[in-house]
């Protein structure tokens, strides 16, 4: 990952439309939820709030929740 942005293909699964890039922030939040981190810990740890850690990242993956989100993105390697 190294600083870069990630792309999820959103092709390869029945919830995604697109192709979607995640920002280096965006895939530090997906690796903390992976972790197990509560949406109030990634908020604490990263400087952000946690409606960012449970929001946005849905509304741009098209994802019903975060586990599916994690799933998807386990599933095309990036955690």
């Amino acid at each position: 990952m190294n600083g870069e942005p990630s792309y999820i293909n959103l092709n390869t699964t029945s919830h995604f439309k697109n192709v979607i890039e995640l920002s280096k922030p965006e895939n530090d939040v997906i690796k903390n939820i992976a972790d197990g981190l509560s949406s109030r810990e990634i908020a604490t740890k990263l400087f952000i709030s946690d409606l960012t850690v449970k929001k946005n990242i849905l509304s741009k993956s098209y994802c019903k929740n975060i586990a599916q989100l994690v799933k998807d993105c386990f599933l095309q390697g990036m955690i």
